[in-house]
């Protein structure tokens, strides 16, 4: 990284990319600390040279905001997640696999922040739109349900989180 640094500048792409990259090992050894503070410089630099909604600038808001939320910093992590949710929104479409992706990670958060009735909508149209296009049987549709269904148990809506639960169990045992 100092060597990509010291030779193409710190702004340059490659930098960046090695910057990210060093950051992922220092988060998977377990160097939190150290993993949080290059990623969120190599964040800014990325949003100030590539722009905010480039793909290499979305995939270090997603580390950072991954790290934050391990950490138990859920309200810092929610923009880098909203962030990406929408950028994937606006670029891919509603209904690209990256875009739900996002969608399903930003639904988990809000759920865990308590923001039920904003996870609520986020996990119905993240099921509604992964059964149109997948199917009922398709994996991902079927956690789709099953998050869905979970947050309607946790709300006390047990008939139609009932439903669920037993569609997806039908899916898994066809």
């Amino acid at each position: 990284f100092e060597a990509y640094q010291a030779r193409l500048g710190p702004l340059h792409p490659e930098t960046l990319s090695a910057a990210h990259g060093l950051a992922m090992m220092l988060k998977n050894t377990q160097h939190y600390a150290e993993a949080e503070a290059l990623l969120r410089a190599t964040f800014e630099a990325r949003k100030l040279k590539l722009g905010p909604a480039d793909a290499a600038t979305l995939e270090t808001a997603l580390e950072l905001a991954s790290l934050l939320w391990r950490s138990g910093l859920l309200e810092e992590a929610e923009p880098f997640l909203r962030s990406t949710h929408d950028n994937r929104r606006s670029q891919l479409g509603p209904e690209h696999d990256k875009t739900l992706d996002a969608a399903n990670d930003l639904a988990l958060l809000l759920k865990q922040l308590g923001s039920m009735p904003e996870a609520e909508a986020l996990y119905r149209s993240t099921y509604a739109t992964r059964r149109r296009r997948r199917g009922g049987d398709d994996e991902l549709t079927i956690n789709s349900a099953m998050s869905l269904a979970l947050l309607l148990k946790q709300t006390s809506r047990y008939d139609e989180a009932e439903a669920l639960y037993r569609r997806a169990y039908d899916a898994r045992t066809r």
